[in-house]
């Protein structure tokens, strides 16, 4: 079991976040300015205090809590639900690292893929690329009835597994996103024994989406910081390993063995019940 303890990236506890959210609730800004004015005040503590999740938070409610006072959003369009409510908290902590680079929805995870996330991380190490977050956003009314969201992210968190490995990163590790609706899960995956995809989940939170639930948002973000730690510490064994191989032009072995490694996949698919019964 203390192998798939990942508690020690998880980031120190925040200092003014929750009193921030009960400043809120008690006494909610009204419009844009006055909600700006408020959130400039929490910026300023954060940056004094500098702690990362307070540092997050303030960042992210620049964004959220004009959104929230204005109640002009709609989280049944998908589109709206991942720019509303997600891309602010993911932008400040992924997009605001130069060791990351943050790809949206469109982009195929892997030359050849059939797979395009909504949202994958990534590293450029020299001219090789280590995709290292992969996530999958979903209105719960959206979800699909025969392969679900769950599966199909296993199966990208395994097709990038594998291209660490050939890429010789010493035993590495990917982490994924499964946000469905208002529920966040967070995994990450790695390989104890041959041919076996250890994907573990993390934890489980919830999104807020006005600011009765302003709440949540400091364990939101604790939880994709962890996930963060978990990346960032693949990515400097990567760095590691990938300028040593250029220097001396050597590579490592891969670590664990190619053998280890599984390239098929089951595709799940409904049944033709009416083809059956004529059979």
């Amino acid at each position: 079991m203390s192998d798939i303890s990942f508690n020690c990236y998880r980031p120190p506890k925040p200092n003014q976040s929750h009193a921030w959210c009960l400043e809120i609730a008690e006494n909610p800004p009204d419009d844009l300015m006055s909600s700006l004015k408020l959130c400039s005040t929490f910026l300023t503590q954060a940056i004094e205090q500098d702690n990362e999740v307070d540092l997050h938070m303030a960042h992210t409610l620049t964004q959220l809590l004009p959104v929230f006072v204005a109640e002009s959003h709609d989280s049944s369009i998908e589109d709206s639900y991942v720019h509303h409510y997600l891309a602010p908290i993911l932008q400040s902590i992924y997009s605001t690292d130069k060791r990351f680079t943050v790809r949206w929805a469109n982009g195929a995870l892997i030359e050849d893929s059939v797979y395009k996330p909504d949202f994958q991380v990534f590293s450029r190490i020299i001219n090789i690329k280590c995709i290292v977050i992969v996530a999958e956003f979903k209105p719960k009314s959206h979800n699909s009835a025969i392969e679900s969201d769950l599966i199909k992210l296993g199966k990208q968190m395994k097709i990038m597994y594998n291209e660490l490995v050939e890429k010789r990163i010493p035993t590495p590790t990917v982490c994924g996103l499964l946000c469905q609706g208002e529920n966040l899960k967070t995994y990450v995956m790695d390989m104890p024994s041959p041919l076996t995809y250890r994907m573990v989940k993390l934890s489980s939170v919830t999104l807020c989406k006005n600011v009765e639930e302003l709440h949540l948002l400091p364990t939101f973000i604790s939880k994709l910081i962890q996930i963060k730690n978990i990346t960032i510490e693949n990515v400097t064994k990567a760095e590691d390993c990938i300028i040593t191989a250029n220097n001396s032009m050597h590579r490592p072995p891969h670590n664990p063995p190619e053998s280890w490694l599984s390239y098929s996949f089951c595709q799940l698919s409904r049944s033709n019940k009416k083809r059956k019964q004529d059979d």
